[in-house]
């Protein structure tokens, strides 16, 4: 026990430290956003959502393929690691460390009659390990800037003056073509033809490190599709199955949001109605404090719902309309009249709970401040946003 303490601590040092000089030198370019400090999916999550409002507002055409890997860590072999590492110049001792940390393991399986006889694993890297997330964003990087300079993708787009007197004006553009948090991959084209390449070339890669594709699990999302164009899907993985194009009117999930080619608004509100109906029933009927309940709504329901709003922003009559049974419930639990001013519920001085309009907001204005403040990709499609707003304004405001 004490010397897998002692391991878990040492393999922690070197995740920190490797990490790090990773984030500081900007060693890794694919658009991946997990493995490193400070990083997490609402990242990837606003910038696909900018693009697809930028698609939407202009009538272009973008095809989204969401593809699922098979035991995507379980299938990552020991020779692609090790190329992977010697690509950004990680050699000798740290490159030995890291590669015995993965071989020669041990694996049993946890079945209703207890464990099942050990046995060796051959490949993979394991996902309970502390630097397996930085691990595979080293091995997939590779694949992902590969995609990423191959100028397909889709892209975004805005006219900025740079010269009034002499009507000068710049184009700037922002091509995107893949999105990742570890081994959730998002492949984004202009047209189906563009889709089909980016998806060979991506293919090349699985095959050479023996991983393969579900094309059953993976999902295409069409934005303002061409109707003159004829195409039965993308065809995906080793056995080209074909991956159809989802319904106008249904959602496909990513990262634990909801896209689509139409609004989403509705569909959201449905979703926040069907959580707070799943609160009120798993504790409607406890026995409960004022702390408790306190507790469950601000750090257990809003985080659950402001994550579901990420990319929808609703008026504070919507958010006061969805939250009016959680007030209700706070009310019985506390013994307080149904009759009585909400305040009462909402005042950090008596009761404490947060409302939903309180967090939407808090939270809208804090994720606005990072993303108009970011330097990469974010930044830039967050601030062609607004760009694009102010020329539909004819606003002669600074921004």
């Amino acid at each position: 026990m004490l010397l897998e303490t002692a391991r878990k601590s040492l393999v922690r040092i070197i995740q920190k430290r490797l990490g790090k000089v990773i984030k500081e030198k900007q060693i890794l370019k694919g658009l991946n956003f997990m493995g490193l400090e400070g990083e997490n999916t609402f990242t990837p999550i606003h910038i696909l959502h900018n693009l697809i409002e930028d698609a939407k507002q202009h009538n272009k055409e973008m095809w989204i393929l969401l593809q699922d890997i098979r035991k995507a860590f379980d299938s990552v072999s020991m020779i692609g690691v090790k190329k992977a590492l010697n690509r950004i110049k990680i050699y000798g001792k740290l490159e030995n460390f890291i590669l015995e940390l993965y071989t020669g393991r041990r694996i049993k399986i946890i079945t209703a009659g207890g464990l099942t006889e050990g046995f060796q694993a051959e490949d993979g890297i394991d996902q309970g390990e502390v630097i397996s997330p930085l691990i595979w964003r080293i091995f997939y990087d590779p694949l992902l800037c590969r995609i990423q300079n191959t100028e397909k993708g889709y892209e975004m787009g805005v006219e900025r003056c740079i010269n009034l007197e002499r009507k000068e004006n710049i184009r700037e553009t922002y091509n995107t073509s893949c999105l990742a948090f570890a081994d959730d991959t998002m492949w984004i084209a202009k047209t189906d033809t563009e889709m089909q390449q980016i998806v060979n070339k991506a293919q090349e890669f699985y095959k050479l490190n023996d991983i393969e594709i579900n094309p059953k699990k993976s999902e295409l999302v069409i934005i303002n599709k061409n109707r003159t164009r004829e195409t039965s899907g993308i065809s995906l993985g080793k056995t080209k199955e074909k991956v159809a194009e989802k319904s106008q009117k249904d959602l496909s999930r990513f990262l634990g949001i909801w896209i689509g080619a139409r609004n989403q608004e509705k569909n959201i509100k449905n979703r926040i109605k069907r959580d707070i109906s799943c609160f009120i029933y798993t504790i409607g009927n406890k026995w409960i404090s004022a702390g408790q309940i306190k507790y469950l709504n601000n750090k257990v329901l809003l985080p659950r719902l402001e994550y579901r709003l990420m990319t929808t922003h609703l008026n504070k009559d919507t958010c006061d309309n969805l939250y009016q049974p959680i007030i209700r419930l706070a009310k019985r639990k506390t013994g307080i009249a149904s009759s009585a001013a909400n305040i009462l519920m909402i005042n950090e001085d008596l009761i404490g709970i947060k409302t939903l309009w309180q967090k939407h907001i808090e939270q809208s204005i804090t994720e606005w401040t990072i993303r108009i403040n970011d330097k990469n990709l974010l930044g830039q499609t967050t601030r062609g946003r607004l760009r694009q707003a102010q020329i539909d304004l004819l606003s002669t405001e600074p921004i």
